[in-house]
């Protein structure tokens, strides 16, 4: 499967299908993904990709990944606002399985390398996880 700008969709689909095989193929074979609120930080290649989204599947099985909004810059960036949610039911990294529904909105700012993405730069905010897991006062 191939995102292609403006399609977001295709990669929040990717994502829905549970199948972090399914998440990877959208992306370059040297495509990267640069989470910059929290976690591994640059994540490059398909098999790095995979053991990354294979972590999130994991903490949060029954997550749903919503597009809310997409675009494309006349460079052909695309923007795509999506909203995460689930119940995280394992550790993600220092994050204590809560057990508790979790509710992440975000943004990724996506370059293609041709029909795939070259690079997606992720922006959320990690306290959200800590907070439903009781890390934070």
């Amino acid at each position: 499967m191939a995102i292609t700008a403006p399609s977001a969709q295709a990669l929040s689909t990717a994502w829905n299908t549970r199948r972090p095989e399914a998440v990877a193929a959208v992306y370059a074979p040297r495509g990267a993904r640069q989470v910059m609120g929290y976690g591994p930080g640059r994540v490059e290649g398909h098999e790095a990709l995979i053991a990354h989204v294979t972590e999130i599947m994991t903490a949060v099985p029954d997550f749903e990944l919503v597009t809310r909004s997409e675009s494309v810059s006349a460079e052909g960036v695309v923007t795509f606002e999506w909203t995460f949610r689930g119940t995280q039911q394992a550790d993600f990294g220092p994050i204590p399985a809560s057990g508790q529904e979790v509710v992440l909105e975000g943004v990724s700012i996506i370059t293609m390398d041709g029909r795939l993405i070259g690079e997606e730069r992720v922006y959320w905010d990690g306290a959200v996880l800590m907070a439903a897991a009781g890390m934070l006062g």
